[in-house]
This record gives C-alpha cells, structure tokens and sequence, in this order.
C-alpha cells in the first residue's frame, strides 16, 4: 500500500479539483459554500499550495470518496466502508491542525501528509483511548522524533 511518503509532490489544485470532481461541481465558490467558508480562502489554498487535510476528510466523512484519492488521485475513487476510520481521522487531523495553530507553527504540506498518516497509524495500532495518545505532550514528543529523524 502506497502512503502519502510516496507522493512528495501533492499540488493544492489537483488536491481541490478532486474535491470539486467528488462533490459534482464546478466552481471554487460552490465548493467554498459546501465546506461553509469562503472563496478567498480556497484561493488561499491554491496561491499558498496549502493542502486542506481536513476538508479532505470531511468530503470523505460525507461521501463514499477515498481520503487518499481525494489527496493523491491515485489511491481507489470509492473508499470502503472499512479501509479507515473517519472519526479517529478526524481527531487526527484537528489535533495536529490545532497543535500546529496554537505554536504558529507551518509546516510544508507534504510533511503535514506524513506526520497525519503516522499519527493515525500509531493511533490505530495501540487499543487505548486514542485521546489519550493526541494530548500536547504526546503531539509534541512525536513531532520532535519525526523531526530528528
């Protein structure tokens, strides 16, 4: 199975253009309207090349769409009902999103796809409360690891 480590080169367009494709419209307006925020913000994500993790998983969480198609479109359109789990995802996303807001922090896209799918990977593996495991601390010290390596 490929991962998000083997597409460094995710582009914001195609990202959005995906997300247009799955939701069946046209324009960048349309899709702001749908994600309940602005145009000049999905202009934001394209002129930055910001990948919009959590808009993602929401279009995922609504439809029956791949979170890896709609981010490398190379991943199967159609996700199945079991391939992840959207809620664990979603925490995941928000709890980086949130750790990342909260420190000013940036970090490059293609970073931010992996420290995602790590963090859900080791969420998924260990059976305790994954709430637990998305704490500051427990964020922080993953982080610095991945950051060493």
């Amino acid at each position: 199975m490929r991962t998000l480590k083997s597409f460094p080169d995710i582009k914001a367009d195609h990202v959005i253009d995906r997300m247009k494709a799955a939701l069946e419209i046209d324009t960048d307006a349309d899709l702001a309207m749908f994600l309940k925020s602005s145009k000049s913000t999905v202009s934001s994500w394209r002129k930055r090349n910001s990948i919009p993790y959590a808009e993602c998983v929401q279009i995922s969480a609504s439809l029956p769409i791949s979170v890896d198609w709609l981010l490398t479109g190379e991943a199967p359109r159609t996700a199945e009902a079991d391939s992840f789990d959207d809620v664990v995802l979603e925490i995941v996303v928000t709890a980086l999103e949130q750790y990342l807001y909260e420190r000013n922090l940036i970090m490059p896209p293609e970073r931010k796809g992996k420290a995602i799918v790590a963090l859900y990977k080791l969420v998924m593996r260990d059976e305790s409360d994954y709430q637990a495991l998305l704490n500051e601390a427990a964020i922080d010290a993953f982080l610095k690891s991945a950051i060493s390596r």
